[in-house]
């Protein structure tokens, strides 16, 4: 008895595997050695194109900008991730709300605020308070930060207190005070350039009150600052130009800080407008033409109490870009309730000293200051200790702004004002439908569609819409949560985006050694598609041979069966017949076979056993046979292509043993031994020589089906006394890949020659 070489285990295994890939290696490279280089070349090449294209750096500060989106920049959209991408529409969609509300950026200015007495200790609560001058129905009030330039660069939130609470009171000594915001309880952030607004206070007061529990350090010095202070009542600030107490002395840098600048209206905010832009300029008169005053005179329709006027500067587009262009440098104001103002009362008067007042900001007037801004040689709005404060409220119908002095800036001199707006019961009245305005003259040089006295009352600065405070302070505040979210998507957009390119780095890199890889195996790639599209066409022939073949097969079989029992018929033809007959039947049942396989890719192991079984009773009809299965089956799916091999295998040992053994008794034993399936036939035939057979078309399919599954194929015959033929193959599962690449390298050293291995 002899037994297969196949069957022995091959001595060092891994050095075999190893020498095995190596040659293989060697082979591809020396055959596609100038498409290798040239490949590797061209990889190179685009990774440093994109590299150099766009780095981590660049979307880092492309997104740190403000208004931009990094990745519209330089980003390539299929490059980015999903979260990249949501982050992108995010960032757009915040910009764009962020456009829809009042533009804002902080300024540093001269007057920067107040700013207490600093001390080397921190125990000291210093305050700072506001007198009204009487009581007021208060609905909000805004701590301004102050912004400063130390060593020419922007100090956002410069002071700010780091804890302090807000109180108001009827009382300067606050006997009577009342809490209305408590920040002393934990460390409030800096806000940097945004106000914080204290909302909805709905009670009354006349003094206001900052209480600063802890102060901030710089230096080991302990201070705050404030840029201004707000206090709105209806659509009117009612703490402007009011006097301004503290705990400590005055105390002032350079004349950057002042009690009177807490209340002046200079402070980092800008002018209070909105996005839309505005399509009229203002009003602007003839250039003076002798000592003849300008002026411009408003209407309201009716008499009312005037509480407060505010002029705002023009600043036209069309001409030299000066803030504050045309805005008188004396002048005063009177009211009347007479149109020849026979009954004129002076509301305010600044003709005994120029103002200067060359910026964008409203020129707020209040009438609680009337007689203090009215008395002789007033040179300056606010005063620790304003005359006869607050004044009576007086009603008019109309008012008169007459200029003595013009902006000695432009010439000719001109006297221009983009908006007039007059405040009764905090309302401003001069934008109703029956306010006229008139003017001493009006320069018609200019356009008209943009220059008129009635653009005087439309509500729009020379360039942009204006608002109220009350609005303004709630877009602004809502500007700040827009810019936090947006700062935040930024910061996560920069690191998103260069987490893509970092991955799209290793990606890069991968994919080198990957297509070195792919050309090293591009042979046996080429043979995986060729077998590929022979199951392809194997497919098809199955779909076919059901369709055609099969159905002529049947109809063969039947048609023999009735030609043999037809009455008449020669007796030499029926045996013909009958062999016909059977031949067109086992080819049907071959054919079954064939399409079970192509038609169920996967299915259950013990299908399988099943099928093997039946196949006996068809091929060794004339034997005795019998199946054994151990009793349990592992419950596992087997794919085609292992059910294809073994079936096909397991058939060709079955007609081996009915063609060629003359055997009387066939087993078959099927075994599940260290997850693999173990098929053993043995037969009583009269055996074979295996070495004279050993090329045979049969042994070599078998052999090869085998190797391709990693398995391996054992013959044990001898002539006279029965052959055995062992199948035995890893079941199909993840943990035994590397099992059937081992087996498969094997393959791979037996198909060479006997000098290649040697070699």
């Amino acid at each position: 008895m002899t037994r297969d070489p196949v069957a022995k285990p091959l001595p060092q295994t891994k050095p075999c595997l190893l020498r095995s890939l190596r040659a293989v290696i060697v082979r591809n490279i020396e055959r596609y050695s100038r498409e290798f280089r040239c490949s590797c070349s061209a990889l190179m090449i685009v990774a440093v194109a994109l590299a150099s294209l766009a780095g981590p750096a660049e979307h880092a500060s492309a997104a740190a900008q403000p208004g931009l989106v990094a990745a519209n920049e330089f980003s390539i959209p299929w490059l980015m991730s999903e979260d990249v991408r949501v982050l992108e529409e995010e960032i757009d969609f915040l910009q764009l709300r962020l456009n829809s509300l009042a533009p804002y950026s902080s300024q540093a200015i001269e007057q920067a605020g107040y700013h207490s007495r600093p001390s080397g200790v921190d125990d000291d609560i210093p305050w700072v308070q506001v007198d009204l001058g009487r009581d007021y129905p208060l609905d909000s009030i805004a701590l301004i930060p102050a912004t400063v330039l130390l060593e020419n660069t922007p100090v956002e939130g410069y002071g700010f207190p780091v804890r302090f609470r807000v109180q108001i009171a009827r009382t300067p000594n606050f006997n009577d005070g009342s809490l209305i915001a408590d920040f002393s309880a934990s460390d409030v952030p800096n806000p940097g350039r945004f106000p914080i607004e204290i909302p909805g206070i709905d009670q009354s007061g006349r003094y206001v009150r900052v209480t600063v529990t802890q102060c901030p350090s710089v230096g080991g010095r302990y201070f705050f600052a404030l840029g201004e202070l707000i206090v709105l009542s209806g659509m009117r600030n009612v703490a402007a130009w009011r006097p301004v107490t503290a705990s400590g002395a005055e105390y002032s840098v350079e004349g950057r800080w002042s009690r009177e600048y807490l209340v002046d209206q200079n402070s980092a905010l800008p002018l209070p407008i909105g996005p839309l832009a505005s399509h009229t300029e203002g009003f602007v008169s003839q250039p003076r033409r002798g000592p003849t005053p300008k002026w411009i005179q408003l209407d309201l329709g009716k008499s009312l109490p005037i509480d407060e006027i505010r002029l705002v500067p023009a600043r036209p587009s069309g001409q030299t870009d000066l803030p504050g262009w045309g805005f008188p440098e004396r002048f005063r104001i009177e009211v009347a309730n007479e149109a020849d103002l026979s009954d004129a009362v002076l509301f305010c008067d600044l003709t005994h000293a120029d103002l200067h007042h060359w910026t964008d900001r409203s020129m707020i007037l209040p009438g609680e200051l009337r007689e203090t801004l009215s008395a002789p040689e007033v040179r300056r709005l606010w005063n620790e200790s304003p005359r006869g404060f607050p004044s009576e409220t007086l009603s008019a119908r109309y008012i008169r702004l007459t200029a003595t002095g013009l902006d000695s800036r432009v010439i000719p001199p001109r006297l221009a004002l983009s908006e007039f707006q007059v405040y009764s019961n905090s309302s401003n009245v001069s934008t109703e439908p029956d306010v006229v305005v008139t003017a001493s003259d009006e320069d018609k040089s200019f356009d008209s569609r943009r220059w008129s006295p009635r653009y005087l009352v439309d509500d729009f600065t020379s360039r942009t819409r204006l608002l109220e405070f009350p609005i303004w302070l709630g877009q602004l505040a809502e500007r700040r949560g827009l810019q936090q979210d947006l700062d935040f998507n930024r910061s996560q957009h920069a690191a998103a985006v260069r987490q893509v390119w970092t991955n799209l780095g290793i990606a890069g890199g991968v994919f080198v050694v990957l297509s070195i890889t792919t050309l090293t195996w591009r042979n046996w790639s080429q043979e995986k598609e060729h077998r590929v599209d022979t199951e392809n066409l194997r497919t098809q022939i199955a779909n076919d041979l059901h369709d055609d073949i099969g159905s002529n097969l049947g109809a063969i079989a039947l048609l023999c069966q009735t030609t043999g029992n037809a009455s008449g018929l020669p007796p030499e033809l029926k045996p013909e017949l009958d062999e016909i007959r059977t031949v067109a039947l086992e080819t049907s049942d071959a054919m079954r076979d064939i399409l079970w396989l192509i038609r169920t890719p996967t299915s259950k192991l013990d299908d399988f056993i099943g099928r093997i079984r039946t196949v006996i009773a068809r091929l060794l009809s004339h034997c005795e046979t019998t199946f054994t299965c151990q009793n349990t089956v592992p419950s596992l799916d087997v794919p085609l292509s292992w059910r294809r091999n073994l079936f096909l295998s397991y058939k060709e040992v079955l007609h081996n043993a009915a063609r060629h053994s003359k055997a009387t008794r066939v087993d078959v034993q099927v075994e599940f031994p260290d997850q693999q399936i173990r098929i053993a036939v043995r037969d009583n035939g009269q055996g074979f020589d295996l070495e004279s057979r050993r090329d045979g078309l049969g042994i070599n399919s078998i052999r090869k089906r085998m190797g391709q599954l990693g398995g391996t194929v054992e013959f044990e015959t001898a002539s006279g006394s029965g052959t055995t033929v062992t199948l035995c193959v890893p079941l199909p599962g993840a943990r035994y890949r590397w099992q059937r690449w081992r087996r498969y390298a094997r393959w791979l050293v037996r198909r060479r020659s006997p000098q290649q291995r040697s070699a």
